[in-house]
């Protein structure tokens, strides 16, 4: 996408850390924007935020009935240029320049079809715009949601995700830091997914690369249903190894 043309200019109406810092990790913060008449989205679309020197992809965790508002969220990383980026914007104050909303991630409009959403980390964002634009209806098919974190503290929002209350919503959590096959979240994921068999689900993957890849390897010996993942899109899938 080229040109300023494009751009949407979109002033911030507040920002708002979920924790405290800490010596080890900076917090994720939640930005809430302006947006300019005309904005429109999917829930589970994500915007780019403009730079000059690049863009900075974010997922939206707020339902297109929130409009005009829209919520962001980010956690500052150390030695990534794009964070560096954006730590620079939002320090001055000033609008954010917008990319329209982007993606092929899309919650799906059959209230019919269940819903599974599996997140790593900040991936709950996507989960939270789902969530967000589903709320108060009072009958759909069913919706889970499994946030996967490395530590309690991870889990950033969950005191908030606690508070929604809905016959057809179930939250699930796994706390597990090993970075191998024999962390429990797969585990979790597989016996979900066993739980919808021949209903097919609408399921999402939210997180890094690494997490989706290998989350989406694991749901391979359950399901045959298509998952549906960003990083499908813009990260290459690792190579396998020949052993």
């Amino acid at each position: 996408m080229t040109g300023t043309q494009t751009l949407l200019r979109c002033p911030i109406i507040r920002r708002t850390p979920f924790s405290p810092a800490t010596a080890g990790q900076r917090p994720v913060q939640e930005i809430v924007l302006e947006a300019p008449p005309g904005f429109t989205f999917r829930a589970g679309q994500y915007t780019q935020v403009q730079h000059p020197a690049g863009t900075i992809p974010l997922s939206i965790a707020s339902g297109p009935k929130r409009l005009p508002t829209l919520t962001l969220h980010y956690r500052s990383l150390p030695d990534v240029p794009a964070a560096d980026w954006m730590d620079e914007l939002l320090e001055t104050g000033a609008p954010l320049l917008l990319h329209p909303p982007a993606g092929e991630v899309q919650m799906p409009e059959d209230p019919h079809q269940p819903i599974v959403m599996i997140a790593g980390g900040t991936g709950i964002t996507q989960a939270l715009a789902v969530l967000d634009e589903l709320a108060h209806t009072t009958e759909r098919a069913t919706v889970d949601v499994l946030w996967c974190a490395d530590s309690d503290d991870e889990l950033y929002c969950r005191s908030r995700l606690d508070t929604l209350k809905a016959p057809w919503l179930t939250l699930h959590y796994n706390v597990d830091a090993r970075r191998s096959a024999e962390n429990s979240g797969f585990a979790k994921a597989q016996a979900l997914l066993r739980t919808h068999a021949g209903a097919n689900p609408w399921i999402l993957l939210g997180g890094s690369p690494g997490f989706v890849y290998a989350m989406d390897e694991a749901l391979t010996v359950v399901t045959t249903v298509q998952r549906h993942a960003d990083a499908f899109s813009w990260a290459p899938r690792p190579a396998r190894s020949s052993d």
